[in-house]
């Protein structure tokens, strides 16, 4: 429901052979090949360069002009996310800082 509501999500897969156009700019994976897939998509390089590093897998939230919010890395549970969702969709992030939210967060799961 938060997803639906707040976000667009976007499946990206860094290694792929495909051309990204984001924010004007296209970026390739220059040294694709299908078997093995191990070379990285330029388009996550350039995400990573904008953090210390990018493990897999990553959520990168954006607002709406497509500049980057944050990125999370790591898999996370529903109850791990659900904070994050909240604080990002609802634009919480741009009043108040995480610690002060994460403190008062009251979970709609259900148990």
């Amino acid at each position: 429901k938060l997803l639906a509501e707040h976000f667009i999500p976007t499946k990206f897969n860094a290694e792929s052979g495909e051309t990204v156009s984001f924010k004007g700019q296209n970026f390739e994976n220059r040294n694709y090949s299908p078997t093995p897939r191990k070379s990285t998509h330029d388009f996550a390089i350039y995400i990573a360069s904008t953090q210390q590093g990018l493990g897999y897998p990553t959520m990168v939230f954006l607002d709406e002009e497509l500049n980057m919010i944050q990125p999370i890395s790591g898999y996370l549970v529903p109850s791990q996310l659900e904070p994050i969702l909240t604080f990002f969709g609802t634009n919480t992030y741009k009043t108040t800082d995480w610690e002060t939210y994460f403190k008062t967060f009251k979970s709609q799961l259900s148990q």
